[in-house]
């Protein structure tokens, strides 16, 4: 013995003087002065090959344990025999670093240490195992009991206290209660990836509160990688400990508020003891709240700072954890594990005792209601907020603790109403045995509409719709979800969205279990509708009359609708809306001015139209683009009045951005009319894209003026056969004084309606001209400036004044046509213009013809300079069909069998006042032709002499009728004796009169009219007056 003292002195100065070869820190030196490794020591068996190492009454305890990194040493302690007892056994392991290592890995290979009674009460009465890491306070834990499989431990420290106690052994017979082998080595810090990382990316742990155990601090893990780890993760946790892990973030963006989200998609870091020991995989879950009791090992996660906020979650064993976040800057996270328990991993090694937990940041919006300041007061109030009336709500971005309640009021101004569609929609399976929870439902929506009471006129809340379970789901426009910058999808219609009926709309959540294991997550989009000037509309609702308006008095303002629902966005491609304004007094003018008009592109670079200045009239034009842009969204205001109650004339029109404010007064008593459409809108499209704004005022005219204008109106819509316009651009109308009141009054009453149009009108319904299909035909001296030369300088005209020529068939705004007129004194410009109205060269509809003024023309005069015009027009009617076979007029039953005066030119059939009148009416003046005037003179004498001829021999007939039925009467009497007297004999009879008559009738009926000689126009109508007027004169024989 004094030898081997000697040899360790000197090893021990070699060393210090870096000098020779001597036995390693890891290692047991022998007498013989061979080094062996430690577990060799009092292992029975001689290693050191002269016993040195096997010592009489040697033990393993009570010996510190060193090993170098990569070696795995075996220690065994022996039953203590029965007179030895109370056993107490220390075991030292202890990391030197380099390559003694940092880290101690224990593995129990066999554990059976006294008997296990409890987790909580005096769990190991007959003795126990414990381990105290240096520089950390004693925990108290206990193991003991019997333990077999996989159970490692990875001190937290360079060294560990393992300390064995046994107070009893069992009986003979009984039970065998102490068994006890282990496995060590020691380990790199940097190969402790599992708890530590690697050298990309570190874990940051936290910092270690100082004098506790466990409890640690981790902060701005939003530039760390933090993770929250179990005491000796990973591997088997202490016994009796409570640690605290309290993660702050201080700092965020401008505008934002941190939330802190923990959690663990690996289902295999993390196995907290949650039961009796149990074989069965397929049991492995979490468990949750008193669950955890069996054992008391659990993890609780606060929403706060301290343990006395708001518990989110208490969790137990094993599988993978939702996210759980706060709703503010800290989160609290407490571990309590039991005083005792048995050392046992029931779990396959894939499985790591104890957890581990990621740790992230999360940043929203500082006045968003994604997050609840007080979760015990969960409530949202979503209201318009700066011209903002739509956007997308999500579910609480921070989990919610149990029993709460979440309510989110949409609450928009009294002219709105609420459209919302939730876009996407989840809620966790409600199975309750996975957490063996009752069968009540544990995550609830619900969703209520604020209805106005029709008997007291007081809110009442209305239930919607409540959703519970997985099945049960709201109205889904998840198809929403594939839209994109480039792909817009249809709106949500009535069945994937929910409409409030008044001004609130109220969705509220309820989760009985909290909501990290029981999530209920959506997305909604939400929307206030501007209500304002319509009824109430709603998704798929139809009838342009919606937006349409009346105005009959007063002043104000008036515009396109703001309500989605009429737009693209909200289902429609096509939109009208309608203002009239409708004086209530004959006496009121109308003023409408629009002021703002816009309208979206039809693609980048080009519009699908445009609003100019007609060159022709100084109004207002839409201009339309061709190709690709024409086949665009395209929006419109039109403005027309109504001079007369059934006749709409076009006053201008816009359809892009307006240059200034265009404003219309009408006449005193007259209609304005102002129709906003839009065609072809995208899904995209809304009041944003097309609009426009205007003003309207009634204005009362003074007594002379409504005189005046009254005057006019009667004067100037005219009926009959026909009749000459004079037009005077001299500053007034070539017509006679109108109205009352002083000279200069009543001139500037007449000047305020000066420019009030005419209006011709076919014959009434007493006229035979309305039988034959009434038209009107007009003439004026000048030329049509065709619609395409619109623009300034493109047409060459000698005068600036212009007349204006309205047709159409009465079901819209009639059609104008623009003349350039020439003076009645200018004869250096021989053309002409020429109309009819509607329906004469073009079949009219069933409902156009029903239409009263569907065959009527108006004409405007537009006065800007001195100059004298006149206007020609009468009434006509279509020629009647002659069948080329027998020349008979083949007319249906309501037109009239006579057309004697006629224009062939125009084909048409005028009125006899214009026959021999001594003007030309007829373009060809067929109606003043010599031959046909000296016709009609010499048919005026020949109908005298047929009349008087007609009498005579009517007369003559008479008598010798009479004369011819006595000597007839006599003749018969005189036979009937005759024939008595002699036998009765047949004769030939005669021929029937009236038969040969009949037969000379048709004959002569049908004979062809005229001689065939002439032109085209001879063959197919008469060649003189007379001839049309003879043509059939003996059928009425």
């Amino acid at each position: 013995m004094q030898i081997q003292k000697v040899l360790l002195f000197l090893c021990g100065v070699l060393v210090t003087i870096n000098y020779g070869t001597c036995c390693q820190l890891s290692e047991f030196m022998c007498d013989t002065g061979y080094c062996v490794a430690m577990d060799k020591f009092c292992n029975g068996n001689d290693d050191c090959g002269d016993k040195s190492d096997e010592p009489p009454y040697c033990s393993p305890c009570n010996r510190t344990y060193h090993g170098e990194v990569g070696r795995t040493y075996e220690l065994e302690v022996r039953r203590p025999r029965e007179d030895r007892l109370p056993f107490l056994c220390y075991l030292n392991f202890t990391a030197a670093g380099g390559k003694y290592g940092d880290i101690i890995q224990l593995t129990f290979d066999t554990f059976t240490v006294g008997r296990f009674v409890s987790y909580t009460l005096d769990g190991c009465p007959d003795g126990y195992m414990s381990i105290r890491e240096s520089q950390l306070p004693d925990t108290g834990g206990q193991w003991c009991g019997s333990a077999w499989g996989f159970t490692v431990y990875y001190s937290e420290t360079r060294s560990i206290n393992l300390t064995l106690t046994l107070s009893k052994l069992s009986e003979q017979g009984i039970g065998y209660n102490f068994d006890f082998k282990l496995s060590y080595k020691y380990l790199k810090k940097s190969d402790a990836h599992l708890r530590y990382g690697n050298s990309t990316f570190q874990t940051w742990r936290g910092q270690m509160i100082t004098g506790s155990y466990c409890d640690r601090i981790l902060d701005q893990c939003d530039r760390k990688l933090c993770r929250v780890q179990s005491p000796n993760f990973p591997g088997a946790y202490p016994r009796n400990v409570t640690c605290y892990y309290r993660i702050e973030q201080r700092t965020a963006p401008k505008s934002k508020r941190a939330l802190i989200v923990v959690r663990q998609p690996n289902a295999h870091k993390i196995h907290i003891k949650d039961q009796v020991i149990n074989y069965d995989r397929s049991q492995r879950t979490l468990r949750v709240w008193d669950q955890c009791n069996v054992i008391q090992d659990y993890l609780t996660v606060y929403d706060g700072s301290l343990a006395t906020d708001p518990v989110l979650v208490r969790l137990c064993g094993g599988d993978a954890v939702p996210d759980i976040v706060s709703s503010g800057t800290n989160m609290l996270l407490e571990f309590h594990t039991s005083a005792f328990d048995n050392p046992f991993h029931p779990v396959p090694l894939s499985y790591l005792p104890g957890f581990e937990l990621d740790v992230e940041i999360l940043f929203v919006d500082n006045k968003s209601p994604s997050y609840a300041k007080n979760t015990s007061q969960c409530e949202f109030f979503i209201k318009p907020f700066n011209n903002t009336n739509w956007g997308l709500l999500d579910s609480p971005r921070h989990s919610l603790p149990p029993n709460t309640s979440c309510k989110y009021h949409f609450q928009g101004s009294s002219h709105q109403t609420v459209w919302l569609s939730f876009i996407k929609y989840h809620a966790a399976s409600t199975d309750p045995n996975a957490y063996h929870l009752s069968n009540e439902c544990n995550a609830r929506l619900r969703i209520w509409d604020k209805v106005v009471s029709a008997k007291n006129k007081k809110p009442e809340t209305v239930l919607l719709g409540e959703f519970c379970k997985e099945q049960e789901l709201p109205r889904l426009c998840d198809h929403a979800l594939l839209g994109n910058d480039t792909r817009h999808v249809r709106p949500c219609t009535a069945k994937e969205s929910y409409t409030s009926s008044a001004d609130e709309l109220t969705v509220e959540i309820y989760l009985k279990q909290g909501s990290v294991l029981f999530p209920l997550q959506f997305l909604l989009q939400y929307e206030f509708v501007d209500q304002s000037a319509e009824r109430h509309q709603g998704p798929g609702d139809a009838g342009p009359a919606a937006c349409s308006r009346s105005f009959v008095a007063g002043s104000g303002y008036f515009g396109s609708p703001k309500n989605v629902f009429f737009y693209g966005r909200g289902g429609r491609l096509n939109l009208t809306c309608v203002f009239r304004f409708v004086p209530a007094s004959p006496d009121d003018r109308v003023r409408v001015t629009v002021s703002r008009m816009h309208a979206a592109a039809a693609g980048p670079g080009y519009a699908a139209c445009a609003t100019e200045t007609d060159a022709r009239t100084d109004r207002s034009r839409c201009v339309y683009a061709t190709g690709r842009a024409r086949e665009g969204a395209q929006a419109r205001v039109a403005v027309t009045h109504y001079p007369w109650p059934d006749i709409e004339l076009p006053v201008g029109c816009a359809c892009s951005a307006l240059r200034g404010p265009f404003t219309f007064e009408s006449y005193p008593g007259a209609t304005v009319r102002v129709e906003f459409t839009v065609r072809n809108m995208n899904v995209t499209q809304d009041h944003r894209d097309f609009g426009f704004a205007g003003e309207y005022a009634f204005v009362k005219a003074s007594q002379p003026e409504r005189d005046a204008c009254r005057d006019v109106r009667n004067r100037r819509r005219l009926r009959g056969p026909g009749g000459v316009i004079a037009l005077d651009g001299g500053g007034k109308v070539a017509e006679p004084g109108v109205g009352g009141g002083t000279p200069s009054t009543a001139a500037a009453a007449a000047a305020r309606c000066a420019g009030f149009p005419w209006l011709l009108e076919p014959a009434t319904a007493g006229s035979s001209m309305l039988r034959t299909g009434g038209f009107v035909y007009l003439k004026l001296h000048g030329y049509e400036i065709l619609p395409h030369r619109w623009r300034t300088n493109s047409f060459m005209c000698p005068t600036r004044n212009r007349v204006i020529v309205y047709t159409g068939p009465g079901d819209g705004p009639k059609t104008a046509r623009i003349i350039c007129p020439y003076d009645i004194e200018a004869n250096y410009a021989p053309g002409s213009f020429e109309v009819f109205s509607s329906g004469w060269t073009e079949p009219l509809t069933g409902a156009q013809q029903l239409q009263p003024n569907s065959k009527t023309v108006a004409v405007e005069f537009l006065e800007r300079e001195y100059g004298s015009y006149t206007v020609t027009w009468m009434e006509v009617s279509k020629m009647p069909r002659i069948m080329s076979s027998t020349n008979v007029y083949a007319m249906p039953s309501n037109v009239h069998p006579d057309c004697v005066y006629r224009c062939p030119e125009l084909n048409a059939c005028i009125s006899s006042d214009f026959w021999c009148d001594g003007v030309l009416h007829c373009p060809m003046g067929f109606d003043e032709d010599p031959i046909n005037c000296a016709d009609r003179n010499a048919m005026n004498l020949t109908y005298v002499s047929v009349l008087g001829g007609t009498a005579v021999l009517l007369f003559t007939v008479t008598v010798l009728a009479a004369v011819v039925c006595l000597r007839c009467k006599a003749s018969r009497s005189q036979r009937d004796a005759d024939g008595r007297r002699r036998a009765p004999h047949k004769t030939p009879a005669a021929a029937d009169p009236m038969s040969v008559e009949r037969v000379h009738f048709d004959k002569r009926f049908l004979e062809p009219n005229g001689d065939g000689a002439g032109d085209v126009l001879g063959k197919r109508y008469p060649s003189s007056s007379d001839d049309l007027y003879l043509e059939c004169k003996d059928s009425m024989c």
